[in-house]
């Protein structure tokens, strides 16, 4: 079973587009859809400006970006993964931009960092199985 440490950013909106319990809950079924049961990570919803000041800080990259994932690896336990840090503001703009439902962008968000904490980079095997995961769960 997977163990996710979750976070929410304090000063958060309360009423965010996808709420602490719900992101969870939808964590652990990507990584059962991922094949990654057993997985560990920590998983903290933040807003556009900490993900603006961690993009520059980490990749020397203006403004904040959907998602960040940071590999662990350098633990002395293999089933844990790292950090994934999505924004929320940026969620719901996709959301409205691209038109899908916010628990399934954030399933295929979610999907997308949780391979790369896995060791995939970008490549279309890696975007199939972002799919497939969301396909799994959303249906």
């Amino acid at each position: 079973m997977s163990v996710i440490s979750m976070a929410v950013r304090p000063g958060l909106n309360p009423s965010m587009i996808v709420g602490k319990s719900e992101a969870h809950a939808l964590a652990v079924r990507v990584l059962e859809a991922l094949g990654m049961d057993d997985a560990e990570l920590e998983l903290t919803l933040t807003d556009d400006r900490e993900m603006a000041r961690l993009h520059q800080a980490t990749l020397g990259r203006t403004g904040p970006t959907n998602g960040l994932a940071f590999n662990d690896e350098d633990s002395e336990r293999p089933e844990y993964l790292g950090e994934v840090v999505i924004s929320v503001d940026t969620l719901a703009r996709e959301c409205d931009l691209y038109g899908q439902p916010p628990l399934e962008h954030m399933a295929r968000l979610m999907a997308h960092s949780f391979l790369h904490l896995a060791g995939m980079d970008h490549s279309p095997e890696m975007d199939e199985l972002t799919e497939a995961a969301v396909d799994a769960i959303i249906g």
